[in-house]
């Protein structure tokens, strides 16, 4: 057996076994003719998992109560737990990342890609609508969990993928929506990677393709079925934003650049996964887990579409704009004796998190968490994402956001007066 074929056992053996702990509990609950609740950690990849089951298991007849919370609560009703660690009643099923100490049935673990298990767990078991299919992808990018050989997904988020229905994966530049539209526009829509100057500025996106030599109104589409001279000047101009424009210049530019990426071949607004997992991210923490939550199960994609490119995007490439060239807007400070970056100018309510990895990615600051200062907080993501979660009880003054932006005590900042002084 080769070496692909045994891990793909691995991972078919586990989605089966967790699939059956699954399966038990909800013939236990269609049996009671009951109502469910599932109570999520109001992490973004929590929320998407949350609403792949609520959809699937909505559309197969068994109703289910949703909230978003950091701590176990009692309903009376059987409960699923995605995240959250449960209380040891009988009648609850937890779904997330391993706890410590040794557990009973009714467990289902999962290191990472636990939107794409909760995806890959409901197949035979409940129909899965393709907002689902699509979100539990885009979480592996929010995640940065394209690790694999040129970038590609692995493990149990490339099997989701795989299974995915209408899906492609093509290698080719990460310009978010430029295999199907013009690459000005598109260039300009692009996040992560961050090109400087370029992204949320479509006129300044146009004015450097024509300087070099490059048709700003050109579609280019797969790589795989162009020939690789005529995406030479674009990729040498990628290239170049990057060794020129980012603070720490990468080691392999062309590897920020490109990569391979899942696409959806049917009709829909977001239709490029790693621009939609920035949108459901950044509509996450300026509005609440209930837009992911609305995403997996509505859609409702054109309307949350609309309102990113009018409100979040802008507000992004501020966050990011303002850190790379004010002075005194990212201060270094600590937080329970951790040193952490200080936006000055973000608040609760921001796209915090996505700026975050922009300007990590740009080497404007160092690979440490960045918070917001009016007031100080931290969204749940930036947090889990930079190892500092969970904080001390003591540091915690409170929660916005449905429990997804956490309030950060004043008698936990420390250093305060460290000033980072960028000239």
């Amino acid at each position: 057996m080769s070496e692909k074929g045994y891990f793909d056992n691995v991972l078919e053996a586990q989605v089966a076994r967790n699939r059956e702990i699954l399966l038990e509990f909800l013939e236990e609950v269609r049996r009671e003719g009951r109502r469910l609740a599932v109570f999520h950690r109001p992490s973004l990849e929590s929320t998407v998992a949350t609403g792949i089951l609520v959809s699937s298991l909505e559309a197969s007849g068994i109703r289910v109560v949703a909230r978003p919370s950091l701590a176990p609560s009692e309903t009376g009703l059987p409960t699923i737990y995605i995240d959250i660690e449960p209380p040891e009643r009988g009648k609850e099923l937890y779904i997330g990342s391993r706890l410590k100490g040794r557990r009973k049935n009714g467990y289902i673990y999962s290191s990472n890609g636990l939107a794409s298990l909760t995806a890959l767990m409901l197949e035979g078991i409940a129909p899965l609508n393709r907002y689902s299919q699509l979100a539990a992808i885009a979480s592996a990018y929010a995640y940065d969990r394209d690790t694999g050989e040129k970038r590609d997904l692995v493990g149990l988020d490339k099997e989701a993928a795989i299974k995915a229905d209408s899906m492609k994966a093509s290698f080719t530049l990460l310009i978010y929506r430029a295999e199907r539209e013009p690459l000005a526009s598109s260039l300009a829509r692009t996040v992560i990677p961050y090109y400087p100057g370029v992204t949320g500025k479509e006129e300044e996106a146009r004015k450097l393709l024509e300087e070099s030599s490059v048709d700003p109104d050109a579609i280019y589409g797969w790589i795989s079925e162009k020939k690789v001279e005529e995406l030479s000047a674009v990729i040498q101009l990628l290239a170049d934003l990057v060794s020129k424009r980012y603070v720490r210049r990468p080691r392999n530019p062309r590897g920020i650049i490109a990569g391979i990426t899942y696409f959806y071949l049917g009709q829909a607004v977001l239709w490029d996964l790693r621009e939609l997992a920035v949108v459901l991210e950044a509509s996450h923490y300026a509005w609440g887990p209930g837009i992911p939550l609305l995403y997996t199960t509505t859609g409702s994609e054109r309307r949350i579409y609309r309102s990113y490119l009018s409100h979040l995007l802008p507000r992004i490439v501020s966050l990011v704009e303002d850190a790379r060239n004010k002075p005194g807007i990212l201060d270094e400070i600590r937080i329970a004796g951790k040193k952490v970056w200080v936006h000055r100018e973000a608040g609760p309510g921001d796209p915090l998190s996505i700026a975050a990895r922009a300007l990590r990615l740009l080497g404007v600051v160092e690979n440490r968490p960045i918070i917001a200062g009016s007031p100080p907080s931290i969204p749940l993501d930036e947090a889990i994402r930079t190892g500092i979660w969970p904080l001390p009880s003591e540091c915690i003054s409170g929660y916005r956001g449905r429990g997804s932006w956490i309030m950060l005590g004043e008698d936990c900042l420390e250093d305060q007066g460290a000033r980072r002084d960028k000239g």
